[in-house]
């Protein structure tokens, strides 16, 4: 009798173990912390979702169109800069370009003037008084302002040509024709000069062809060939 009964007690105390183990289940899923473990915090509930997902994605999109931004606008910053540089650049090109042919233009009349007041209109025999003074002044005048031209012609020359050298680095086209330029410049000068004082008073026939005239043809070959070279690094650069 006493192994059936000990038998029914087993039984009871397994059904009452296993009504407890259901109970402690239960008020676990009720109450996490009783449970024994740590209450988490929101740092590692928020590390075990989507959110933090969602909020690196957020936050590095930020930072990287932060970033973004800031470069365009550096590229930008440096393109302006480097388009102002540009418009200087060819600013003072065309600046020392101009220069240079005013001064040719100025040394091509004032050879020119020297060969014209050898004339018969410019003979002082053919005046009386007053008349005569004047023309005489008026030649001695324009010679005057020829060493002047002359002048400022040997003494601009050589800067002028460093300059174009500076702004046309590279192209020693544009060198060589300065260079072909001046020399036909002063050839002409010199031929001018030279028949004025071996010509005070010329004929119509003598100055029929005009004194000088291959030298002067030089001059504007020699001017035409250093425009075209200009004209060709303009193109090539692309700026009009």
């Amino acid at each position: 009798m006493a192994g059936p009964n000990m038998s029914e007690e087993d039984n009871r105390e397994n059904q009452l173990l296993r009504h407890e183990s259901f109970i402690a289940e239960v008020l676990k899923h009720r109450n996490p912390v009783s449970g024994g473990e740590a209450p988490k915090s929101h740092w590692e509930i928020l590390a075990n979702s989507n959110a933090l997902t969602a909020l690196i994605t957020v936050l590095g999109t930020a930072i990287f169109g932060t970033w973004l931004a800031a470069g365009i606008q550096e590229r930008s910053r440096r393109a302006e800069r480097a388009l102002v540089e540009h418009k200087e650049h060819v600013n003072a090109e065309v600046e020392t370009v101009k220069r240079a042919y005013d001064l040719a233009g100025k040394y091509i009349s004032a050879s020119e003037d020297l060969i014209a007041i050898t004339g018969p209109e410019f003979d002082p025999r053919r005046y009386d008084g007053e008349k005569r003074k004047e023309l005489e002044s008026q030649k001695a005048e324009i010679r005057k302002q020829h060493n002047v031209i002359d002048a400022e012609w040997r003494h601009n020359r050589e800067s002028l040509g460093y300059l174009i050298s500076f702004y046309h680095h590279g192209r020693t086209e544009v060198i060589t024709n300065w260079h072909d330029v001046q020399e036909a410049m002063e050839q002409y000068n010199a031929c001018a000069s030279d028949w004025s004082n071996t010509h005070p008073v010329a004929t119509k026939e003598e100055l029929n062809p005009p004194p000088c005239k291959a030298e002067k043809d030089k001059v504007r070959q020699q001017l035409g060939e250093l425009n075209l070279a200009l004209e060709k690094i303009h193109s090539d650069s692309g700026d009009h």
